[in-house]
């Protein structure tokens, strides 16, 4: 898995964007029940209220976008910009 970045949000909360296998996941911990944000290669991907992956401690929401493409992905946590991040697929 590439990981472009894994910043912190709040003084517990994160958000990390990775891909693996043609697939851009994005990963969160500690900010269950918030509304994260993403525009991912000029499309919306939402999720609202974030939950639980199965029973782990972190949530993961994954698209399809395909192996070898730049991919600009816009963040955002409860409709406030968080950062821009650049990933190459793979």
């Amino acid at each position: 898995m590439q990981v472009v970045l894994n910043i912190p949000i709040t003084d517990s909360g994160k958000v990390t964007v990775g891909s693996f296998k043609g697939f851009l996941a994005l990963y969160t911990q500690d900010l269950m029940g918030q509304k994260l944000s993403a525009r991912v290669a000029g499309k919306w991907l939402v999720q609202d209220p974030i939950t639980k992956y199965k029973s782990f401690d972190y949530s993961r929401k994954v698209r399809f976008t395909g192996a070898g493409y730049k991919i600009f992905v816009d963040l955002y946590l409860n409709s406030n910009f968080l950062r821009r991040d650049v990933i190459t697929t793979r």
